[in-house]
């Protein structure tokens, strides 16, 4: 197995004992960025779902939505008021995370999908309900 396709596993096993931020604003919280990124894809299917996407669709949604912060393993996570005063390479640290994988270049399109905000599938797996 390719070394790059370990660390991409070892990455997405980080998040699980990431906490995520807003926990310094929220107080008591047990949310990690690894159950923030599940919650968000089974709440994504549900809207691309209710939006009339198709199962296969709303499965694409739910990949989106299960790879958009996996970038974090490696820059940290920031809350709202943290991007505001914190500079991160995010786009380097998305290309890094899927290059040299062989299927990478499938997933890095998925995640690129989704930070472009534009398709129905990637608003619905932003959380956003249109229509």
């Amino acid at each position: 197995m390719n070394k790059r396709i370990l660390y991409l596993i070892q990455q997405a096993g980080m998040l699980m004992r990431m906490p995520r931020t807003h926990l310094k604003n929220l107080g008591n919280t047990y949310d990690t960025v690894a159950s923030h990124s599940h919650h968000a894809s089974i709440i994504s299917y549900c809207i691309a779902r209710m939006e009339k996407l198709s199962h296969e669709e709303a499965l694409r949604v739910m990949a989106m939505a299960a790879l958009h912060d996996l970038h974090e393993a490696r820059t940290g996570d920031f809350d709202y008021a943290g991007k505001n005063y914190s500079k991160t390479d995010e786009a380097r640290a998305i290309r890094d995370t899927y290059s040299n994988i062989e299927f990478g270049k499938d997933l890095k399109e998925m995640v690129d999908e989704y930070e472009a905000k534009k398709t129905l599938a990637s608003k619905c797996a932003k959380r956003r309900r249109f229509g």
